[in-house]
């Protein structure tokens, strides 16, 4: 397995310090690599990717509101354009943030096969979630801190671009 960059090259990455620097360890580490490191208890990405997928919904939601959206049909459909697993993987792809990811052996030797799944779409709600629940730990605006990161790095541009 090639060598995973560091914690701190991430956060150089999301341009954001994280205080609990357990928050961004978890968010790095797949169930795979937690399952053959068992004896280590450490946590995987799991939940911070749920979490990371329900605070883009919002983000997003919000963001068509601000548009002038009003019409319930035409929010959720442009929501689901603005957060489907396809955009989400392809912006783990696009800043090569499994290289940031503790992967398990297997699925590293099968990354062609992952790049086509939902494990990067994993890896792209997890570092969102873990930016969130930090930034709300310290009593920062969680949302508006992911939504001027999303921003920065260009994930509401349209896909054919």
């Amino acid at each position: 397995m090639s060598d995973v960059k560091s914690i701190t090259d991430l956060e150089k990455f999301l341009d954001y310090s994280f205080r609990k620097q357990k928050i961004l360890e978890e968010a790095r580490r797949r169930k795979a690599y937690t399952n053959e490191h068992s004896e280590e208890r450490m946590e995987c990405m799991d939940p911070l990717a749920t979490l990371g997928d329900a605070v883009l919904d919002t983000i997003v939601v919000m963001k068509l509101y601000e548009e002038g959206y009003r019409s319930k049909g035409k929010i959720t459909e442009k929501k689901i354009e603005q957060v489907k697993h396809e955009r989400t993987r392809a912006f783990a792809e696009n800043h090569d943030l499994g290289e940031y990811i503790l992967w398990g052996k297997g699925e590293y030797e099968q990354m062609d096969t992952l790049r086509k799944g939902k494990a990067f779409d994993a890896v792209t709600e997890a570092l969102i979630g873990a930016v969130f629940l930090d930034a709300e730990k310290r009593g920062m605006n969680g949302l508006k801190i992911v939504q001027e990161f999303l921003e920065r790095k260009n994930f509401f541009k349209n896909n054919s671009e």
